[in-house]
């Protein structure tokens, strides 16, 4: 579905005579936001949490448009931040994108990189049987990207999400299915009533009784 698309279908979901209109640049920003807020829905921002996308298959369907796998080389373990953005934006083509979320890493070899919290990290090296290893290797996250213990140079595997495409209704399209979309229609619509201070487009709109407009 295009931009324009949704935009029409917001307006007619919101139309109601004398009320005050909302421009199409307003929309784009509505329908920009609200695709955060569906997005945020599957990966919660549970520090340490699993992501939830990850529990079942139907859900990862909805946004394998985002995902992608990716093999960058760290320098002396660290996977920059700007390494993976360049990475991520030519994997997708989206040169506005940042990396979201790296879902899986693993070591050329396929061994597994496992996240560890911050407070847990100098301990686990400290302790003789939970101090990282070729074989038992591990990350944390920092603003400067993704260090790995121990340090290593050789390449890394990873399978990214990235970032949502910024919509600016110029003729795109969304980048996930139809039926995500249509979520993110109905969200949109509910943050827009509350700009022109209208409560009966929320309600009206949770009336529906579809489930994603509660």
């Amino acid at each position: 579905m295009t931009v324009a698309e949704a935009i029409t279908k917001c307006k007619v979901l919101i139309d109601k005579y004398g009320s005050p209109t909302i421009l199409d640049s307003e929309w784009t920003g509505h329908l920009n936001t609200s695709q955060w807020e569906v997005l945020n829905r599957v990966v919660p921002d549970e520090v340490g949490g699993r992501i939830n996308l990850e529990n079942d298959e139907n859900v990862l369907e909805n946004f394998k448009q985002l995902i992608f796998p990716l093999t960058l080389t760290p320098s002396a373990g660290l996977l920059s931040s700007s390494a993976l953005r360049t990475a991520i934006r030519t994997a997708s083509g989206d040169t506005t994108c940042d990396l979201f979320r790296v879902l899986n890493m693993a070591k050329s070899d396929s061994t597994m990189i496992k996240f560890v919290r911050h407070n847990n990290i100098y301990s686990s090296i400290a302790n003789v049987f939970k101090a990282p290893s070729a074989t038992k290797p591990v990350y944390t996250v920092l603003s400067t990207g993704y260090q790995i213990y121990p340090g290593i140079a050789t390449s890394v595997l990873l399978t990214a999400m990235k970032t949502p495409l910024i919509l600016t209704n110029t003729g795109e399209s969304f980048e996930v299915s139809d039926y995500i979309v249509e979520q993110i229609i109905l969200q949109a619509v509910k943050l827009a009533a509350v700009g022109v201070r209208d409560n009966e487009a929320i309600m009206d709109v949770r009336a529906t009784g579809f489930q994603n407009a509660q």
